[in-house]
């Protein structure tokens, strides 16, 4: 049989997320975008993700599912992109939605800017109480081209972000065994001349859950000194660049040494 040609492949990790998965899905099924396809990548769930997966799949013909043992966030990305059949990738994770225009809207960018080889928007922060704000205020930003100088000043937000998948092959993948894998991949592409475009529409929903504890935040921040010190040794930034980057570590490490303080 020959293989459908989508233009989409939406890549979506799932471990242990069946309480969230159906809506995910749900979501991703409903876009008013014609040529996609979704991957779930089951990174060793030992609840009922694998089984949830496989009965959407059964019935949605566009709907691919990849079980294997757990990697990871970074080695579940990989398992799908590699697996995906769209030229272009998006990701977003087993408990965010994308809303109905999303991937229509990315889709559209990419045809008004074909230079770029990412394509970010805006979101909502999705509370528990089930309270919505956008990440950013949208009437102080316009769309545009984000600079590799931003990206490395603050990660953009990216559930839902396309990207050209040649990108991918370029770089090797995402680096597995690690915490924000997603900053970690843009850097290394954009570095490697991928353009990114930011669209400021509000087009998916990313979960704050309550329980996120503080040795995450500082695990975060670490992660990002990390990732930075890997941009550094890489020899492909300018010296401006590269004294952004070093501000970049300082302020993190500003940001671990008060929060430590406020434990």
């Amino acid at each position: 049989t020959q293989k459908a040609e989508f233009q989409i492949s939406l890549v979506i990790p799932a471990y242990q997320a069946e309480e969230t998965l159906s809506e995910t899905l749900d979501a991703a099924l409903a876009q008013d975008f014609e040529s996609y396809q979704i991957v779930v990548v089951d990174d060793g769930s030992r609840d009922g993700t694998l089984a949830l997966a496989q009965d959407y799949a059964k019935k949605y013909s566009n709907i691919k599912v990849i079980h294997q043992e757990n990697k990871g966030t970074g080695g579940a990305y990989n398992t799908g992109v590699l697996n995906a059949d769209g030229s272009w990738i998006a990701i977003c994770s087993a408990d965010d939605v994308l809303y109905s225009s999303a991937l229509s809207t990315l889709w559209s960018a990419h045809l008004a800017h074909p230079e770029m080889g990412i394509i970010a928007s805006n979101g909502d922060f999705w509370y528990e109480n089930g309270a919505k704000k956008p990440v950013y205020d949208g009437s102080l930003r316009t769309s545009g081209e984000i600079s590799l100088k931003s990206a490395i000043t603050e990660c953009f937000f990216s559930v839902g972000a396309l990207y050209d998948k040649t990108w991918f092959e370029e770089v090797g993948g995402y680096t597995e065994g690690m915490f924000a894998e997603d900053y970690d991949f843009w850097l290394r592409i954009m570095m490697r001349g991928a353009r990114a475009f930011y669209v400021n529409e509000i087009l998916s929903a990313h979960r704050i859950s309550s329980t996120q504890k503080s040795a995450n935040v500082i695990k975060a921040y670490q992660t990002d000194i990390g990732i930075y010190q890997s941009c550094l040794s890489s020899g492909l930034l300018s010296e401006e660049l590269a004294e952004t980057v070093r501000e970049s570590v300082a302020r993190r490490e500003q940001m671990i040494a008060t929060h430590g303080i406020r434990e």
